[in-house]
């Protein structure tokens, strides 16, 4: 008991810079692991989608237009369908070029027959590319069919992303008011715990506080523990020093003082038991005399009360000797 009361103290005094660094360790680890606790806490867990769905809602009323025409699924269609239409009209040009060529071809007599002039060779391929101009203008008029639908598509989807838009940057402002407040009744209760939580550790310092730091101090730094364990079997030494001078004392001869003390202690002990002796015999005489005077008192009161009677006999007697005389 000695030794852990006096060692460990003692200790904590001589390791103190050391030990109080190991407390800010652990006070910041606390701090650290209370954090992440409140980030996982599910009341505040709402805090982050909160932060982006006002971030959000801040970039919409930034922005004003979000939603994109061109992205509306009509004027997709109506892109598609007219790019198709501009790639069949592109083929008709082209192909229309090439017969047109062919035909002037024949007619130059470069080419194909290789007769120069108007012969059937000549009006078959004029008739072909003539033919393919027809297909070129129909082709044509049905691009400029798509060009209208896909300006009438954008119109149309202009008109619609812009009606998207108002009501969702009136939705955003509502948004806005509803997870802001949110927010940051959120937040002010999620800062209270902190601080609350700040000032408790910062005044976790006491003597348990220490006594925590100086044993992960000891697994961290094995001379500490070595430290303190010599110092408790010093003082534990110290301790039961008495009590081993006494046992060895138990296995050697008396010396004079023991043998002094021996016969003091035996006279003691011989004279307690004739004052005990005494006051037996004392405690007996008392109660002989105390039984002698009861035996005393119960004779005389025994020899009153038959004396009593005795008179009482007489003189009832003289009262009947009276009554009888004349």
């Amino acid at each position: 008991m000695l030794g852990t009361v006096i060692s460990t103290p003692l200790t904590l005094q001589v390791f103190s810079k050391e030990i109080d660094t190991t407390i800010v360790t652990m006070q910041a680890e606390a701090a650290q692991e209370f954090s992440q606790r409140l980030d996982a806490d599910p009341r505040y867990a709402q805090i982050p989608v909160l932060s982006e769905r006002i971030a959000e809602s801040q970039a919409v009323l930034a922005g004003g237009r979000t939603a994109d025409p061109n992205a509306a699924p009509t004027v997709v269609a109506a892109q598609a369908e007219r790019d198709a239409k501009r790639a069949a009209y592109d083929a008709a040009v082209s192909r229309y070029d090439e017969l047109q060529a062919k035909a002037q071809c024949e007619l130059d007599g470069s080419c194909g027959s290789g007769r120069p002039g108007t012969g059937d060779a000549y009006f078959s391929a004029a008739a072909a590319a003539a033919q393919q101009a027809s297909a070129r203008d129909t082709a044509r008029a049905d691009l400029d069919d798509a060009e209208a639908a896909l300006q009438r598509a954008r119109t149309t989807a202009g008109e619609e992303a812009a009606s998207a838009d108002a009501r969702g940057i009136a939705l955003a402002r509502t948004d806005l008011a509803a997870d802001s407040a949110e927010l940051t009744r959120m937040t002010e209760a999620r800062n209270a715990e902190q601080a609350a939580f700040d000032a408790e550790n910062g005044e976790s310092d006491g003597i348990l506080a220490r006594l925590e730091a100086m044993d992960r101090l000891s697994e961290e730094r094995p001379m500490v523990g070595a430290a303190h364990f010599m110092l408790f079997l010093l003082f534990l030494c110290i301790e039961v020093l008495p009590v081993l001078v006494k046992v060895l004392l138990a296995f050697a001869p008396p010396s004079a003082y023991d043998r002094l003390l021996e016969v003091r202690d035996d006279e003691e002990i011989e004279a307690e038991k004739i004052r005990v002796d005494g006051r037996q015999r004392a405690q007996r005489a008392r109660a002989d005399l105390v039984v002698a005077a009861e035996t005393d008192r119960m004779a005389r009161e025994i020899l009153e009360r038959e004396m009593a009677q005795r008179e009482e006999a007489a003189r009832k007697a003289a009262r009947r000797r009276a009554r009888r005389l004349p």
